[in-house]
């Protein structure tokens, strides 16, 4: 089926809403399968909205996420919310999911898949692309590794020792982002991973902030000796990674050239 964008979008704020207030009838608010729900949800709405639309294009999920961020970001002004780390968990929780559909549902046209595939063995990305996909990926496998962390041992999850290795696991992840930014970009340049590692100490810094000031969590996370530790590990890693991905794509070229010669 091929849909006016219009209503494609639509149609992906209407499925949304139905399955957000299933979601809400099964998982108890604030839960982890609450949210990964969510995260879930507005990935298919991101999806459908671009699937249904007759181009097949990542913005239109895009849109769709944004329309999701008014609606609450409204809903919030009428709610005793910090509003900064409210438009933050937002990005995270409905524009992003509902970009990353967006992009699934563009993937599946035939066309799309080839200028993807060519693109990635020509490593021939748009830096701010590339960039992004290494965030994406630096806290995407840092969460991972951080729940894992936890179900290993749930004892130590607000102790010193956790946040030292939420810390590591973290640094160890913008090593591969570091490396993504820079190897997939148009233009393999060191600064792509410094840039990560920059957006990795703002983000990191901001949620950090709202674990102290809204939930009054550990007083350990405003220990000064994790915060500087932890934002210099992030940005050299980032930085070292940015390296890594020119040397690589330095390699491939010259055994490319062995290869052709």
């Amino acid at each position: 089926m091929k849909f006016h964008p219009v209503i494609s979008i639509i149609l992906g704020i209407i499925v949304t809403i139905i399955l957000l207030g299933i979601s809400m009838g099964v998982f108890k608010a604030g839960s982890l399968a609450s949210i990964i729900t969510l995260l879930v949800i507005f990935i298919f709405s991101g999806f459908i909205s671009t699937y249904l639309a007759k181009e097949k294009k990542i913005r239109y999920g895009i849109y769709e996420g944004v329309i999701l961020v008014i609606f609450a970001i409204l809903m919030a002004l009428a709610m005793p919310l910090n509003l900064l780390f409210f438009l933050i968990g937002i990005i995270f929780l409905i524009l992003l999911p509902a970009s990353i559909g967006g992009f699934i549902g563009k993937m599946i046209d035939k066309t799309n898949r080839q200028t993807l595939k060519t693109k990635l063995e020509n490593r021939n990305f748009h830096p701010i692309l590339t960039v992004i996909a290494g965030i994406i990926v630096t806290f995407v496998i840092g969460i991972l590794l951080v729940l894992i962390s936890y179900l290993i041992n749930s004892t130590i999850s607000n102790s010193f020792t956790f946040r030292l290795i939420e810390t590591a696991e973290l640094i160890m992840t913008s090593l591969i982002g570091g490396f993504i930014a820079t190897y997939f970009a148009k233009e393999k340049k060191i600064q792509y991973g410094m840039y990560l590692g920059i957006s990795t100490i703002i983000i990191t810094g901001l949620w950090n902030l709202y674990a102290v000031t809204i939930s009054h969590s550990n007083p350990n996370l405003t220990d000064p000796y994790i915060i500087f530790g932890a934002s210099a590990g992030y940005f050299l890693a980032a930085t070292i990674g940015g390296y890594l991905g020119i040397m690589a794509d330095k390699h491939l070229k010259q055994n490319n050239v062995k290869i052709t010669v």
